[in-house]
């Protein structure tokens, strides 16, 4: 069984009953922690408020600040790193 599922069942396990974490957002959020270990990704965006609450306390992106993003901030956010890593 691929580590994705494993994780996904640790958390709902965690987070079924008390934050509502849906099992296909839990294993949208195992997938992420995997990508995000393996350092292929440096950005979350969820319009789920449920499962970005999760993530936050899972720490997605642990205490990086402006990576973790809602969707009302995700637009702006990327624009930003985008012209960040532009050459000038």
């Amino acid at each position: 069984m691929p580590k994705q599922f494993n994780t996904t069942e640790l958390l709902v396990e965690r987070h079924a009953f008390d934050s509502h974490l849906r099992a296909l957002d839990a294993l949208q959020l195992a997938v992420a922690l995997e990508v995000r270990n393996q350092q292929l990704v440096d950005h979350f965006v969820a319009a789920d408020g449920i499962l970005c609450e999760v993530a936050g306390l899972e720490g997605v992106f642990g205490s990086q600040s402006g990576t973790f993003l809602t969707p009302r901030r995700c637009c702006t956010a990327y624009v930003n790193a985008r012209s960040a890593r532009s050459p000038s």
